[in-house]
């Protein structure tokens, strides 16, 4: 058993972590976006999380109300139980871009003094980096043609982003379908 720091400093387990079908979906969400280039740095934080400072808890109801979909139940019945601890993400992302996992508590020791000052820190420790990332797991529907996630972005002091993310799998490939931002900085 692997284990490591979460999100609020708790201890996250990976046994029960993202699949190679959830990474699958990651890779085609940063692709998406822009991040998969060459020479670049993906920073992300090494744990799953959903319930962030800016979102708050999400239950199905309100995730339905962002998509307005019916035939997403299944995927936000699974991304909803799949989402109730954080998981330990590893990489397995199969992307150009090289990934740098961190920790929470990392983020919050580049960030203890000041924003500016923890913003010139992560430049200076991630020279091809442009912002750091979270995910959540990955929801899915019955037949794993409909993906559910969520990711945020923080670029600044006064910016970033969360939002829920839906992809479809059409011939073979995930392409994002519909974003509905939950916070902007």
């Amino acid at each position: 058993m692997l284990t490591g720091e979460g999100v609020s400093g708790y201890s996250i387990c990976a046994e029960d972590g993202p699949d190679a079908d959830e990474y699958a979906v990651y890779a085609a969400l940063f692709a998406e976006k822009g991040y998969d280039k060459e020479g670049a740095q993906l920073v992300l934080e090494n744990g799953t999380v959903v319930n962030d400072t800016f979102s708050g808890h999400m239950d199905q109801t309100s995730i339905e109300k962002l998509f307005r979909m019916p035939p997403m139940k299944d995927a936000i019945d699974d991304f909803i139980k799949k989402n109730r601890k954080s998981s330990v993400l590893t990489d397995q992302f199969k992307l150009k871009a090289t990934i740098v996992l961190i920790t929470n508590s990392d983020v919050k020791r580049m960030f203890h003094d000041s924003i500016e000052g923890g913003w010139d820190l992560f430049h200076t420790k991630y020279p091809n980096a442009i912002s750091i990332h979270t995910l959540s797991r990955v929801g899915f529907n019955k037949d794993k043609t409909a993906a559910l996630v969520y990711y945020t972005y923080s670029c600044g002091g006064l910016c970033g982003q969360g939002q829920y993310v839906l992809l479809g799998k059409h011939d073979g490939q995930w392409k994002i379908e519909k974003e509905s931002m939950t916070w902007i900085s």
